[in-house]
């Protein structure tokens, strides 16, 4: 089969080599997001074709750097190239925008043609929004279930967490056959309800479904090796730990990962990343109306957090009355510049009070003199 853009293959070919086509003749599934300049930002849901290559930016020899086929073509919706549709899995060197111009300037023709429209690929399928039930690995073992001295059981004790509480809270498991990394990955279901989102919907169970997993590295992850791989389920469309937010009043504290979630304990969520979407802005407008959200970033995210929260208090602002009241949105700082997943709960909650208390001080009116 011919690839899906012959003239950036080609070009790829010319200057760097490809190795191989990686998902050949699968064309981009995605959906458009309102971005936070207004612009329709495309978010794929299956990215498709790729040309592997060797990386010419780091000292890769095999193969690691994944070039989509959409790569350098004008968007319709947004004017723009997608040059972020590049990755390194060695260095991820294609995070430098320097790096990224230099290999437009190394299939410089393809370049010119790409920008000018004149290159034709498929055009990007819809994604089905939402989430579908999800079967969670074959092999997959409740944490509990395992003996005493495996090395994922020995990791989370490591951390401070107990086996026995994050299979009975969290519903933790380990995979080895899903993932060729020796001896495999921490296993954490994601859950939504498929139903309807509403407040009724906290501390009910069985309202909740598993729409998928992600994969959990034990230890410090390698540069080629990601902390975490996600299955095919839409990630941007559910909060982890939603389903284990208590009823009734209690702010919600919005945190990067599920370990972050288990260390603060019922009332976190986590938007797996550090960017929130509009899906799991909604959520919380939904789900816990009225209620003040916290959002308690790793520190070396601070441009992020103010971002989020940022967007959470638009889309509240907007969006949201219940009995002519809102919810406060606040960010939090950590004692030592730590993780929220290095903190103990005590201290996880005492931030979120300070800084919601900080809130208050800063809008409080002042007396009549």
């Amino acid at each position: 089969m011919p690839p899906l853009n012959p003239r950036l293959y080609a070009a790829l070919n010319r200057a760097v080599g490809v190795r191989k086509i990686a998902n050949e003749s699968q064309p981009m599934a995605a959906v458009y997001y309102p971005g936070l300049d207004g612009r329709p930002r495309l978010t794929p849901a299956s990215p498709g074709e790729y040309y592997v290559v060797a990386c010419p930016y780091c000292h890769d020899t095999s193969g690691h750097l994944y070039v989509n086929h959409r790569w350098g073509v004008r968007d319709p919706q947004n004017g723009t190239l997608n040059l972020w549709l590049a990755k390194c899995f060695l260095s991820d060197c294609m995070r430098e925008w320097e790096n990224r111009k230099d290999l437009l300037s190394r299939v410089e023709d393809y370049a010119l043609a790409a920008g000018a429209g004149a290159v034709r690929v498929p055009a990007v399928t819809e994604a089905l929004p939402g989430l579908t039930p999800h079967d969670l690995p074959r092999d997959f073992r409740p944490l509990a279930e395992l003996p005493s001295g495996h090395p994922a059981r020995r990791y989370v004790r490591d951390r401070e967490f107990g086996p026995k509480e994050l299979t009975r809270e969290w519903g933790i498991g380990f995979s080895a056959e899903q993932y060729r990394e020796v001896p495999g990955r921490l296993v954490v279901p994601l859950r939504a309800n498929l139903n309807e989102n509403t407040p009724a919907a906290l501390g009910d169970p069985a309202a909740w479904t598993v729409v998928g997993y992600q994969g959990r590295v034990l230890g410090t992850s390698l540069p080629q090796q990601p902390k975490y791989l996600t299955s095919d389920t839409h990630k941007s469309h559910l909060l982890y730990g939603l389903d284990r937010v208590p009823a009734g009043g209690g702010a919600v504290i919005v945190v990067e990962g599920p370990t972050d979630v288990w260390r603060a304990g019922p009332g976190a969520v986590a938007v797996l990343g550090n960017a929130i979407s509009d899906i799991q802005c909604k959520l919380l407008r939904a789900v816990a109306p009225g209620r003040d959200v916290v959002v308690m970033l790793d520190p070396e995210a601070a441009d992020e957090a103010q971002k989020m929260a940022d967007k959470i208090r638009a889309v509240l602002a907007r969006d949201l009355t219940i009995a002519g009241t809102r919810g406060r949105v606040v960010v939090a700082r950590l004692p030592d510049a730590r993780d929220p997943g290095d903190c103990s709960r005590d201290e996880i909650q005492s931030s979120a009070l300070r800084a919601l208390a900080a809130r208050i001080r800063k809008h409080a009116k002042r007396p009549c003199e």
